[in-house]
């Protein structure tokens, strides 16, 4: 995912799974308008394996609630966990879940 029409600063998380596994998240350092995505890109170095995927949720929903309790917003985020199916987070300064 990308963004060219971006104006403005970013934040960027960064998450190192293994010494050949990289995750890199950028978002705009503001709340994005209400309906629109605050995720600008989102870059994998080296090449994940299913082993990952627990980790990367758990490393996903502690950015987005970072995000949530900083904005001082609710924010839900989707995650795939298969062809037709999608698990569901919530984050929000109110709502602490522990993954």
């Amino acid at each position: 995912m990308s963004s060219t029409n971006w104006v403005g600063t970013r934040m960027k998380f960064v998450y190192r799974f293994s010494c050949s596994v990289i995750r890199e998240m950028m978002v705009s350092d503001e709340p994005p308008p209400k309906g629109t995505n605050h995720i600008h890109e989102l870059k994998w170095s080296g090449q994940p394996k299913l082993k990952h995927l627990r980790e990367y949720v758990r490393w996903s929903h502690v950015v987005h609630e970072h995000l949530a309790k900083l904005w001082n917003l609710r924010l839900i985020q989707f995650v795939q966990v298969g062809p037709e199916l999608w698990e569901c987070g919530h984050m929000s300064r109110a709502n602490r879940r522990n993954f």
